[in-house]
């Protein structure tokens, strides 16, 4: 297959070395997390998980979010963007955490959150509590699945 690229950037590369210089990290941001919402919105829907099972589509998701993370750590501000934090966009994350979902896609859906969740903003904090009543439901089938698996995940890879 070919090398993940949006934005213009490698996504496994950038991973490999998150300070690289981009022109402009909030768009890579963004391009990221349209990724995303793609991915929910092209995959089977079988057992109610909104992302596909496919090993190789699962790992793209995954270094989606792990860049989404390195974006954000390394400018945690780009996190109060309105259209980082719009409720369609927070409900692409809900919909990743459904522990039906492959355990590399749930589990870069929390770190995102996590990533979100340490910007000490009202912005943010407002927008993940109206979220909440979405996001948290699906957030404890994550952990306990986890925690009676013994870590490996309900869904394939």
């Amino acid at each position: 297959d070919a090398e993940l690229r949006i934005g213009g950037v490698f996504v496994r590369c950038f991973n490999m070395k998150p300070n690289s210089p981009l022109p402009d990290r909030g768009a890579f941001l963004e391009a990221l997390l349209a990724f995303v919402a793609a991915a929910a919105e092209s995959a089977p829907t079988a057992a109610g998980n909104r992302f596909s099972s496919d090993r190789d589509a699962a790992c793209k998701v995954a270094a989606v979010f792990e860049a989404a993370c390195n974006v954000l750590e390394s400018q945690p501000e780009l996190g109060t963007r309105p259209t980082m934090l719009a409720p369609a966009r927070l409900t692409v994350l809900a919909q990743a955490l459904h522990p039906a979902n492959p355990r590399r896609v749930y589990a870069g859906a929390v770190a995102l959150l996590q990533q979100l969740a340490v910007n000490d903003d009202a912005t943010v904090s407002a927008a993940l509590e109206a979220a909440a009543p979405e996001l948290v439901p699906w957030l404890l089938m994550c952990f306990t699945v986890l925690r009676h698996d013994g870590g490996g995940g309900g869904g394939a890879g």
